[in-house]
């Protein structure tokens, strides 16, 4: 929290499972999402986070995960390469019957920040079209028809450059992607982006929903 991004302090696992059974509300379910799994981190991060998923289902709890673009080192654009990362992370996932949503790439209509949004990265949305259109085919082939694939746009970066992410969007993908989508994920910051301050944050999470 703040202005900067540091390393927070260690999480205490016990503890924070105890927080999310008290978050979850009753009668309601909770899905735990699980953020920044990166293409760089290849397989080890596969692992690393089918471990977290594995953690979570055995508390009752059912999750959806990020599968950020954020690539490797020199392999920005390597779109093959990166549709075999997404055709892995859903060989891993699918079969993991807790693991209901994967969005892949996170916010890829803001082009500020590598560390949270893979609009930083070149070829960005060509890989979330073709990433969403190959992991729809690789959860069907795999029996997971109810397994929703979709992406995380962030609320606003300007009315003009919205605009424009949602139509090449739909020029880039056609009815094959716009087929395969099963959620758009809204990441809303009222008053940081667009406008940058707001004295209704709450009108603010309304106009966003209204308008995606």
């Amino acid at each position: 929290a703040g202005a900067a991004q540091a390393e927070p302090a260690p999480e205490d696992p016990a503890k924070a499972l105890a927080a999310l059974h008290a978050l979850r509300p009753p009668g309601k379910e909770l899905v735990i999402r699980l953020n920044r799994m990166f293409w760089a981190d290849g397989d080890a991060g596969l692992a690393r986070f089918a471990a977290l998923v594995d953690g979570f289902a055995r508390e009752g709890f059912r999750s959806e995960l990020q599968v950020r673009y954020h690539p490797p080192e020199g392999r920005a654009g390597d779109i093959a390469g990166w549709l075999e990362y997404v055709r892995a992370a859903v060989r891993t996932f699918a079969p993991r019957r807790s693991v209901v949503a994967l969005s892949i790439t996170n916010e890829a209509n803001l082009p500020g920040s590598p560390n949270t949004s893979d609009g930083f990265y070149a070829g960005v949305r060509e890989a979330l079209v073709q990433g969403v259109i190959a992991a729809r085919a690789e959860a069907d082939r795999l029996g997971r028809g109810d397994l929703s694939i979709g992406f995380s746009y962030a609320y606003r970066n300007s009315p003009q450059a919205d605009d424009a992410f949602w139509e090449e969007l739909g020029a880039r993908g056609g009815p094959a992607f716009a087929a395969a989508v099963g959620h758009v994920g809204l990441q809303v910051y009222p008053g940081l982006f667009w406008p940058p301050a707001t004295t209704d944050p709450a009108g603010d999470v309304l106009e966003a929903l209204t308008l995606l």
